[in-house]
């Protein structure tokens, strides 16, 4: 009887130690990112916690789009006019004089782009080889993403490219003091499969400057004058764009009809978005996707803080 006393009286106690030591399942409760343990407690508490978490969330893929578009907006202008039918239209179609005149235009540039067969040292790579005139850098400020050499495609009547990093891995190029490019471009005209070599325009040009971006820019995108461009494509005095610039607080849409009246029912007149068109519309669908993300969670919360789901 004394022993099943003494064990009576211990039993409580170690019944309290093992609860210190090993608290119910019920009082567990998994940690939420981005903050705090979560206060389970009361409704606030849970509410509170579901609320952090989604700024966090949104936060961090808002910043992820400000990202991609300033990736895009490196090579995209603000406005863009092109030809409805083919590729190239006449260079002195569009009066500049006019497209300057039109309020909102900070800038504009005409650029001749196609793609085009790298080659350096044995190794070769295609890219859209993109002329452009003097005014392309009041447009597209690349000098703060050059990370070698200079921007300049021309210096006097030499010519240069300026290509991206990684394009440069993919030629082997690793100095500027040796980096003569052989640029080849298909012959507009007949095709001859005997004399294939015949077929195509070839102009070695060194390389002038290296910019950094993302990877698909980089690897895509190949600066040269306007002048060189419309002889490797034998497109003499045509152009494939007018890519512009608008000022600061410019309404896009005004500015956009006024260059529409001007260059007439030939050409279209987009917008940075709708060159983008599918990008644009992944963003519209990620914002409808945090929306549900949010709203799932604050249901989760809801239900946790009212007792109904235990962790």
């Amino acid at each position: 009887r004394s022993a099943q006393a003494r064990q009576a009286r211990i039993a409580p106690a170690s019944r309290r130690h093992v609860a210190a030591v090993f608290p119910p399942a019920a009082t567990f409760s998994r940690p939420i990112p981005f903050g705090r343990q979560p206060d389970l407690g009361t409704e606030r508490g849970s509410r509170r916690d579901a609320c952090r978490c989604d700024d966090h969330l949104a936060f961090g893929l808002q910043r992820f789009r400000k990202l991609v578009k300033s990736m895009y907006s490196a090579f995209d202008a603000d406005l863009t006019v092109s030809a409805r039918l083919g590729q190239t239209f006449p260079a002195d179609a569009i009066d500049t004089a006019a497209v300057a005149r039109i309020p909102g235009v900070e800038a504009f540039s005409f650029v001749l782009e196609q793609s085009a067969l790298l080659e350096h040292a044995g190794r070769q790579a295609t890219a859209t080889v993109r002329g452009v005139d003097d005014a392309y850098a009041a447009v597209f400020p690349l000098d703060s993403v050059v990370s070698a050499g200079e921007y300049r495609v021309r210096l006097g009547d030499i010519e240069r490219l300026v290509m991206g990093q990684s394009m440069t891995y993919m030629l082997g190029i690793r100095s500027l003091a040796d980096a003569d490019v052989n640029v080849y471009a298909v012959r507009r005209g007949s095709f001859s499969s005997l004399l294939p070599f015949d077929n195509y325009t070839r102009r070695t040009v060194p390389l002038g400057g290296v910019y950094s971006l993302d990877l698909e820019t980089e690897r895509t995108y190949v600066l040269a004058s306007l002048r060189l461009a419309q002889e490797l494509f034998s497109h003499p005095g045509r152009v494939s764009g007018l890519v512009v610039r608008l000022r600061e607080g410019a309404d896009a849409e005004q500015v956009r009809q006024a260059l529409a009246r001007l260059s007439g029912d030939d050409y279209r007149v987009r917008t940075r978005h709708e060159l983008r068109a599918s990008f644009y519309r992944i963003m519209t669908y990620e914002k409808w996707g945090i929306f549900f993300i949010s709203l799932l969670v604050l249901v989760i919360a809801r239900s946790r803080s009212s007792g109904r789901w235990r962790c």
